[in-house]
């Protein structure tokens, strides 16, 4: 039970700090889980999401950065606003990078899915 604990809190403490970026136009990337606490060997899926909601965009770029005790899946980009990927999401030493295109008139709006990844507590 008190591993359970230390999980929760450790990924409240990751979605605290990583949840949201903000930029200067006020977009800013979103992480999002459909759950409030994951016990260590549950998936979660982790939606990574787009907020842009007083100009449009036309690009995203980025690298998330996950602790060592979280497994990634593959990454699923099914349903994402992006139109072109210039560089595919993809895991390399527990990071994900991603840039794409999103074309004219470009995204504009409260939550544009960019892409889910399926993500596993190790240990505590």
């Amino acid at each position: 039970m008190n591993k359970f604990f230390k999980i929760v809190g450790v990924l409240v403490i990751f979605l605290g700090m990583y949840g949201q970026v903000y930029a200067t136009t006020g977009t800013r990337l979103l992480l999002s889980v459909p759950k409030k606490s994951v016990a260590v060997g549950e998936e979660v899926l982790l939606s990574v999401m787009v907020a842009s909601p007083m100009q449009s965009i036309n690009a995203v770029s980025g690298t998330i950065t996950f602790p060592p005790n979280v497994s990634l899946g593959a990454i699923r980009t099914e349903g994402s606003v992006v139109n072109f990927w210039t560089a595919e999401p993809h895991i390399f030493a527990n990071k994900v990078t991603f840039e794409g295109v999103i074309l004219n008139p470009g995204y504009k709006g409260q939550q544009g899915k960019l892409f889910t990844i399926p993500l596993v507590i190790k240990k505590a």
